[in-house]
């Protein structure tokens, strides 16, 4: 029982970390690259997605309920 208390506590601990350390700096890296080589957000996404063509999604079509067509995060 102990252990798996103090064992929940580390993860907790580490998750917390993590977070702290990583929160405000991890895009940092991909702005900076974006910015070398002249890309624009778009550019990132998937080639014929919604959201680099947005203009292909049709209005009616609840994305929430087909699977693999949603918005990625």
């Amino acid at each position: 029982m102990t252990i798996a208390v103090l064992a929940s506590v580390l993860v907790a601990l580490v998750v917390a970390g993590d977070r702290a350390m990583r929160g405000c700096h991890q895009d940092d890296d991909a702005r900076a690259w974006m910015a070398a080589l002249s890309l624009s957000a778009p550019a990132l996404y998937a080639a014929g997605g919604p959201m680099r063509h947005p203009e292909t999604e049709h209005p009616a079509v609840d994305l929430r309920f087909s699977p693999g067509l949603g918005r990625a995060p």
